[in-house]
Order: C-alpha cells, then sequence, then structure tokens
C-alpha cells in the first residue's frame, strides 16, 4: 500500500471506526507522521511558490473566520475545539497541496481503500456465524461493542425469517457507519469506474448492515442507475418493480425491529425516537440562534438542552437524564446549531463544490447529508477532506493560477 493511500486509511480509521475509541490520540499521531513522510521521502519533491501562496491565504482567511465566530458566539466557547477544527482542516489542506504537487487524483486513492474496507466486512460477516462463544466486551465512556482480535466487532443483531443475524458493522462502532462507505464505493463502481462486481460486492454489503438509511441511499443510487441507462419503459418498470419487492419488506421489517427495541432498558425509546429528537432539537438551537450557532463547547450545548423543554418531556426522568448526558447523532443539525446558518450553508456549499466527484455531484451531495444526519461524523477528518476539496480547489488553487499569471 502506498503512502498516500495509508493516509487516506487513516483518516477513514478516524472517522467512526471503534479504534477511534481505543486508539484516537495514536492514530491522530500516525496520520499526522505519514503526512509528514509524504513531504520529506522525496528530496526532489517541491511545491510551487504560487500554490503555496494560495494555500497559506485561505488558511489564514478560515482561521480568521473561525475567530470571528469564537468571539461573536453569545456563550461561554471551547477555543480547544476550534483549533482541533481548525488543524484539522490545515492538515487536509496540506494533503491536497501534496496531491497537486503530484497531480494525483484523491479518487484513484480512495478506491482500492473502500475495497479493503469491503473484504475487512465480508470476512466478518461470514465470521460472525461461527466466533458468537469467542466474543468479548469492549466498554469505554462512550460505547460498548463485542469484539474478536480487536479487528472484527459485533454489536446489534436482526431476525429475519426465524434467524438471528449480527448486523454487520466491520471495523466502525455501529453498522450505519459501514452503510455509508459501501454506498460510497457502490456510487463509484456505478457512476465512476464502471466495476460490476464492486457493485455486486457493495450491494450485498449494505444489506447485511440492516441500515434503513443505508438501504434507502442504495435504492435512490439503484434508481439513478436505472434512469441513467437506455432502456424500454417495460424493462425500467419490471426493474424498479422488482427493486421495490426486495426493498420494501426489508424496510417495514427494519422498521419494526426498531420500534420494538428499547436503546436502553430503563428508557422505553426506541433509536427511531432518539433521531427525531436529535433533529428536531438542532432545529430549534439553530433557528434561536441562526446567525453564529452556539458554538463548539459542549459543556454550553449540555447546559442548554439541560435547561430546555424539549419534544421528550413526556418521557421519564430516567430517560431525560440519560438522553441529557449524549452527544446528538445527527450531525448535519448538530454543524449548523454549532456554526449557525450562515457559516454552515457556506461549508455545505464547499461540500457541494468538491472535486474528488464530477460526475452526479447532486447524487453525490445528497448521500453525504443524508448519511450524516444520522451519524456523528461531518466534522471527522474524512468529511472535512471531501469539504476542503471544494474550499480549496475552489479558491485557492484557483488563485495559484491567478497569481501565477501576476508573476
Amino acid at each position: 500500500m502506498k503512502l498516500e493511500n495509508l493516509f487516506l486509511l487513516l483518516l477513514i480509521l478516524l472517522t467512526g471506526t471503534v479504534y477511534v475509541a481505543i486508539f484516537g490520540n495514536v492514530l491522530s499521531g500516525l496520520a499526522i507522521f505519514v503526512l509528514g513522510l509524504l513531504f520529506v521521502r522525496d528530496l526532489e519533491f517541491s511545491i510551487k511558490k504560487d500554490l503555496l501562496l494560495s494555500y497559506l491565504i485561505i488558511t489564514i482567511v478560515l482561521g480568521g473566520l473561525l475567530a470571528i465566530h469564537y468571539f461573536l458566539v453569545p456563550y461561554n466557547n471551547d477555543p480547544v475545539a476550534y483549533m482541533t477544527f481548525y488543524v484539522r482542516c490545515i492538515l487536509m489542506g496540506l494533503f491536497l497541496v501534496y496531491l497537486k504537487s503530484k497531480k494525483i487524483e484523491l479518487l484513484s486513492l480512495l478506491q482500492p481503500v473502500l475495497k479493503i474496507i469491503a473484504l475487512h466486512a465480508i470476512i466478518a460477516f461470514f465470521l460472525s456465524f461461527f466466533i458468537v462463544n469467542f466474543l468479548f466486551n469492549i466498554t469505554t465512556e462512550n460505547f460498548y461493542t463485542n469484539s474478536f482480535l480487536y479487528l472484527f466487532f459485533y454489536n446489534s443483531t436482526f431476525d429475519l425469517f426465524g434467524f438471528t443475524f449480527y448486523r454487520n458493522q466491520g471495523i466502525f462502532w455501529e453498522p450505519g457507519i459501514l452503510q455509508i462507505y459501501m454506498n460510497l464505493l457502490f456510487f463509484i463502481s456505478s457512476f465512476i469506474f464502471k466495476q460490476r462486481k464492486w457493485q455486486i460486492i457493495s450491494v450485498f454489503l449494505i444489506f447485511t448492515t440492516y441500515s434503513t438509511t443505508g438501504i434507502g441511499i442504495l435504492l435512490l443510487q439503484l434508481l439513478t442507475v436505472v434512469f441513467s441507462k437506455s432502456v424500454s419503459v417495460f424493462q425500467r418498470s419490471i426493474i424498479i418493480l422488482g427493486l421495490v419487492i426486495v426493498t420494501i419488506p426489508l424496510f417495514v421489517l427494519n422498521y419494526q425491529s426498531k420500534m420494538s427495541d428499547s436503546s436502553d432498558a430503563d428508557t422505553d425509546v426506541t433509536s427511531s425516537v432518539l433521531r427525531v429528537y436529535d433533529f428536531l432539537e438542532g432545529v430549534d438551537l439553530t433557528l434561536t440562534h441562526p446567525l453564529t450557532g452556539i458554538g463548539l463547547s459542549e459543556h454550553t450545548y449540555q447546559n442548554i438542552k439541560n435547561s430546555r423543554n424539549t419534544i421528550l418531556s413526556d418521557y421519564s426522568q430516567t430517560f431525560l437524564d440519560n438522553i441529557y448526558d449524549r452527544r446528538s447523532s445527527n450531525s448535519i443539525m448538530y454543524f449548523l446549531s454549532r456554526f449557525g446558518a450562515l457559516f454552515g450553508f457556506i461549508w455545505f456549499y464547499f461540500l457541494y463544490r468538491q472535486k474528488m466527484v464530477n460526475n452526479k455531484k447532486l447524487l453525490f451531495f445528497v448521500i453525504i447529508i443524508i448519511s450524516n444526519f444520522s451519524e456523528p461524523l461531518f466534522m471527522a477528518p474524512f468529511f472535512i477532506l471531501l469539504v476542503c476539496t471544494g474550499l480549496y480547489e475552489s479558491f485557492c488553487f484557483t488563485t495559484s493560477h491567478t497569481l501565477q499569471k501576476i508573476c
């Protein structure tokens, strides 16, 4: 594996895997070390002056905007959280400068990394039938899971046709995150590189996650594939009917399973209610503080949440005590409520303008947004990298050409 692929793999490991909770600081340090190696391993490697200058300009501008936002927020703020976010943006920008200088396409690096994750997930799924008695518990402050050799992780189960299966989560802390990357693999295999084998593999793995969101995104992509091909109306109708026959029963079974499965034995509330709560709470906070949001202080967020009447006021106090201690699972509304609508929509604009994928950009944008509506990943390294491809490629590298002409 090339160092470029390894760095990208480390970014994904820092975006939703169990290893973040176990080896978070080590992984972050290793990622920075690998990024440094990319720049120093080749003694003849150099960055064009105009490219470096434009990178510094946009980095300083971004830092200034974050500093202004920090002081405008009407609550006690957390400077460490701002610095962490800013440093992530700086490092992602450096990686993009390196790729630009080397004329390497980010998408060509991502595809083999996603294939590795897919192969691991295949092994994890079939291995789950044989290692139930060999699993051990991993418990941290934020999550709980079962593991086999610290390589394969299992937590939730589902019943289908009288059989109980472990939902496939691969190396991630829950199945809903694996489906994000497998949907990305399906997207790349369908609309970019046209690889039928990996289309089939990614479809299979998405179904093994038993994720409602994942299956919904997959259905959206399959419909796009169908309507992108030159087939007769009859053939198209047959294909759509087949998709409906396969997916609708799974949606119904999945919904019934989640509605009957409490997220905590003492709370009598389902994960569906929790996600509705996270969405509505995020909307309410964004509308209350539309310009600046409430800032990045988690302590401030918890205090505001604890002092407000919520949509869950009819539930027991035990449930309310538990939910107030958890972070939002909806990272889109989390982002908007922290930064406000103005900065948030600027960030979403650059996500839409991302330069990794140039075909079916709107579909790709929708996939990323829907995925992060149910997972707390939008401010994690991999998704910051996607936004930075739009931020730096649209402004920074365009500026470099202008500077070059001036010089």
